[in-house]
């Protein structure tokens, strides 16, 4: 299993994670323009995901791990838990790594922080299962945990809602 934590600052109300080559700009105007609060939206072709934050300014402190395989399900310290599938390509001729999810806090990709190293092992693009975890903690601080392992693409589940409005 790889991990990783970082603080992602977010200016729009929710950050992205890519794993393709979609239509970014396109995607970002589908979410801007969506009115409801659910916790993960995910493009059509499931290379995109965007997940909803509770504040609009401010950091979120970020953790990701990659698992070999599904990891148990634990809801309890969560205010809001979702689970999607997400498509990641194999890096480009130009690329040293073996594949990324590529984590973006606004509508600038320029401004991401460093991706998150979603193997492809066949060279081709593959299916990921994506559980995200969110909860505002009891110092105010959103906290996102992000369960990634190799599965074929399922339909989103909510495992748990409530907590902030999202």
């Amino acid at each position: 299993m790889s991990a990783s934590t970082r603080e992602v600052f977010v200016e729009t109300g929710y950050w992205i994670a890519s794993g393709g080559t979609e239509d970014f700009d396109r995607f970002v105007g589908e979410v801007a323009d969506r009115d409801d609060r659910t916790l993960v939206h995910v493009s059509a072709g499931g290379g995109l995901l965007a997940v909803t934050t509770a504040t609009e300014w401010a950091d979120v402190h970020l953790t990701a791990r990659v698992h070999d395989t599904e990891p148990a399900l634990d809801t309890a310290p969560w205010d809001a838990v979702d689970e999607v599938s997400i498509l990641v390509d194999p890096p480009t001729e130009d690329d040293e790594r073996d594949s990324s999810l590529g984590i973006m806090a606004g509508p600038v990709p320029e401004d991401a922080p460093e991706p998150l190293p979603v193997p492809c092992p066949t060279g081709e693009p593959a299916w990921w299962r994506l559980r995200l975890h969110a909860r505002v903690g009891d110092t105010g601080t959103e906290e996102h945990l992000l369960l990634l392992w190799p599965a074929d693409r399922r339909p989103t589940v909510h495992h748990r809602t409530g907590g902030q409005d999202r």
